[in-house]
């Protein structure tokens, strides 16, 4: 049986695991900026809408290649992998 492993959020240190970890990449000032806005909006006594916001699966070696039916409409980045960095390297 092949199993795939994916980490939850795209994290420093996915790409250096061994596999590289597949991970999904967000915009995470984004959306603490919309969610302050939104808590804002309702001690306002508003009913502000839900917003979605942009993610990116970015696939490494931990997992296989989707399938198009797996993830409808989703954009799938190229694999990547780590460059290995001396240390003392700026």
């Amino acid at each position: 049986m092949r199993k795939s492993v994916f980490a939850g959020a795209l994290v420093a240190t996915a790409a250096l695991a061994a596999p590289a970890l597949s991970t999904v990449r967000l915009p995470l000032q984004e959306i603490g900026r919309r969610g302050f806005a939104f808590a804002e909006r309702l001690l306002a006594g508003e009913q502000p809408e839900s917003e979605v916001l942009p993610s990116e699966v970015v696939m490494r070696e931990s997992t296989g290649a989707p399938s198009a039916a797996a993830l409808p409409g989703a954009r799938i980045a190229r694999p990547t992998r780590a460059r290995p960095t001396r240390a003392g390297a700026a």
